[in-house]
């Protein structure tokens, strides 16, 4: 992950006063897993069929910053989907 950041101040426009410059770099790892599950329902007299999915993402926060500001960002999320399919 890489971090560039730049503050200036200005006393006022025109009249620089004083600047910064923040970079960090680094490498983390992450782990995570899905679990998901799917149901698939044949449509009778037809070569279709429904189906419904869903599952849970699940993955290590991961934090971010620099000098000003910082965030946790959670890497968990749900997922769900219906659709329908044509067996050939």
């Amino acid at each position: 992950m890489d971090f560039d950041g730049r503050v200036e101040e200005y006393v006022e426009p025109g009249h620089f006063l004083e600047g910064k410059y923040n970079r960090e770099s680094s490498t983390e790892f992450s782990a995570g897993a899905y679990v998901g599950a799917a149901l698939r329902v044949n449509i009778p007299n037809t070569s279709a069929f429904l189906q419904v999915s869903g599952g849970y993402s699940w993955m290590t926060d991961v934090s971010v910053g620099g000098s000003n500001a910082a965030a946790d960002i959670g890497g968990g999320s749900w997922n769900a989907g219906i659709g329908i399919g044509f067996s050939f």
